[in-house]
């Protein structure tokens, strides 16, 4: 759309206001020169007129009086101004619906409030802002609570725009790149030089970090809260999971020093829910059991190198059970040979041959499984996800200890989650190349739709349940990328509607994959209705919302979409008017 200069706007509001006058000064002459009359019509047609030109004159006060408060900066009552004035505007239109300058008014109004977004938008982002530095990445949050307040109640879609932008940051520190974190009134920066780093400088990172983000925003706590609770709980997760364990000691003689350092742990716990960025006490617990935290690592660590001996001396190939020909060979032997079990199924008679035929101890075979398997399944982790609940199954009656069984199982759930991972990651990719608000492309949405079909065959070795968890994420994921790529979507041209509808419709396939779409995908529903929303006319709109089909849609974003699709009018006006009676 073409841009709006200062310039511009100034003629059209002198266009407007110059046309007002001329209108209430003839309405003026005109009754000051009419003779007194008895004609009841005419006298009614006299108040009418005077009426017209008294709302003309309020609504004329409030174009300069938002006009003033615009170039004065005082966004926030501006908005609620315009709101105002455009219901002041809709009122009249209503009331006189023959009135002259009507569209004059409402075009008015309407460039008035693109304007103050533009205004917001621009303050908005010299305000809070993510910028990577040499050697050092800026957490900019000079932001005053009225701007905070202000965008959040007319542009909420810019704070989640910018909490997106914080994920580097984090996975900076995770990631241990992080050396020491500086801040001033309304910044913070996180140094990224090169260097040693243990424990102590991690926890003191994180709780500088936390602490510093507090401190700038004390003014807007409901911006840092936001934060809080976007990246707490995955921050703690990361670190007990992949930073501390990262720095765990190799020998033993230097367990007691790293022992005394990681109880740090619980004062950066402290700070972190005081600070409202964690519920629960997950640090705390892995101070608690620290000592079996670094045994499993020394024995997953001591694995890997077998593995790794293991995969240099043979070929890994040779070992794939699931990918063997157990077929003869063709010489005069072969057709005396006893045809050998599926493959699958010698691999698992192998096993359970060990298991009830040798002395060998459960834990010891169940340790040496999770250790080898890999190897032969590494390009079906599908396969080795059955395999490993087949195996548990087989083993829950042995005599195998409850930890044994337990690392198992978090090996199964792990390569389940590697899974959903590497199936999201692939997505991803694919949805990256669907633009729904321009051309539609129909490779685009095969080429995604050619993948969940993959994915809905490959998990269905692993039962009707497995299957079902694994694909409804799958398309969960693809059918939130298609909705907030359009909610994010400003100004729908008809072209571009069209496009989005043919866009939607071309994913109406997944719903084959499940008994009940609407179920196994939460979105799916929501997804169906936009499609509703875009292709259909504002009466098909409002008698979905009256009906209470768009439950799923907050207001705001209702209000969104209907003025990115539809030009300002005084039809569009009730439709919003009528949404926000039905939809908060």
């Amino acid at each position: 759309m073409a841009s709006v200069t200062l310039e511009t706007v100034q003629r059209q509001l002198e266009e407007v206001e110059s046309e007002i006058d001329s209108a209430v000064t003839d309405l003026i002459q005109c009754i000051q020169t009419a003779e007194i009359v008895e004609d009841t019509g005419e006298q009614e047609a006299i108040q009418t007129n005077l009426a017209i030109v008294s709302e003309l004159w309020v609504i004329k006060s409030a174009v300069q009086e938002l006009e003033s408060l615009e170039s004065l900066g005082e966004l926030s009552v501006a908005f609620s101004q315009l709101e105002d004035l455009k219901s002041r505007i809709q009122r009249f239109a209503t009331e006189h619906p023959s009135a002259l300058l009507i569209a004059d008014l409402e075009r008015r109004s309407a460039t008035i409030g693109k304007r103050l977004r533009e205004q917001l938008h621009e303050k908005w982002l010299n305000a809070v802002f993510v910028r990577q530095k040499e050697h050092a990445i800026e957490l900019k949050l000079a932001v005053a609570l009225e701007t905070y307040e202000t965008v959040r109640d007319f542009m909420p879609s810019l704070i989640e725009d910018f909490l997106i932008t914080l994920s580097p940051l984090f996975e900076a520190i995770v990631d241990l790149q992080v050396r020491e974190i500086f801040e001033d009134e309304t910044s913070v920066e996180l140094s990224q030089n090169s260097g040693y780093m243990d424990v102590v400088t991690l926890i003191d990172v994180v709780q500088t970090f936390v602490l510093a983000i507090g401190g700038v925003l004390a003014d807007v706590p409901e911006l840092q809260a936001r934060i809080a609770r976007r990246y707490g709980h995955n921050l703690v997760e990361n670190l007990v999971h992949k930073s501390f364990p990262s720095l765990f000691p190799e020998e033993s003689e230097n367990l007691q020093a790293f022992r005394k350092d990681i109880e740090g742990v619980r004062g950066l716990e402290d700070v972190m829910l005081t600070e409202g960025w964690v519920k629960g006490h997950e640090l705390s617990s892995f101070a608690n059991s620290f000592d079996e935290q670094w045994n499993m690592s020394r024995h997953n660590h001591y694995l890997a190198r077998l593995r790794k001996s293991l995969a240099g001396e043979y070929k890994v190939d040779s070992w794939d059970w699931d990918g063997e020909d157990w077929d003869g060979d063709d010489g005069d032997d072969a057709d005396n040979l006893e045809e050998e079990p599926a493959s699958k199924e010698k691999a698992l008679d192998v096993f359970q041959a060990f298991l009830w035929e040798t002395d060998l101890e459960v834990d010891f075979l169940l340790a040496l499984f999770r250790a080898l398997a890999p190897l032969f399944y590494r390009k079906h982790p599908m396969t080795l996800y059955v395999e490993t609940m087949y195996i548990l199954a087989e083993v829950s009656n042995a005599p195998a200890r409850p930890k044994s069984l337990e690392l198992t199982e978090t090996f199964a759930n792990q390569l389940l989650a590697d899974i959903l991972a590497d199936n999201a990651a692939s997505l991803d990719r694919e949805l990256y190349a669907i633009k729904v608000d321009a051309t539609y492309s129909p490779t685009a949405v095969k080429s995604i739709m050619d993948q969940l079909e993959r994915i809905a065959q490959t998990s269905s070795s692993a039962g009707p349940q497995i299957r079902e968890h694994v694909i409804s994420q799958a398309v969960e994921q693809v059918v939130t990328y298609l909705i907030r790529s359009v909610e994010a979507i400003e100004d729908i041209s008809e072209t571009e509607s069209i496009n989005i509808s043919t866009t939607l419709n071309g994913f109406r396939g997944c719903a084959a994959f499940f008994d009940n779409v609407a179920v196994s995908v939460p979105s799916w529903v929501k997804l169906q209705r936009l499609g509703s929303i875009v292709s259909g006319r504002l009466d098909d709109i409002a008698d979905l919302a009256a009906s209470g089909q768009l439950s799923d849609f907050s207001a705001s974003e209702l209000e969104n979409l209907v003025t990115a699709l539809f030009v300002d009018s005084n039809h569009r006006q009730q439709v919003l008017d009528l949404v926000y009676r039905v939809c908060e």
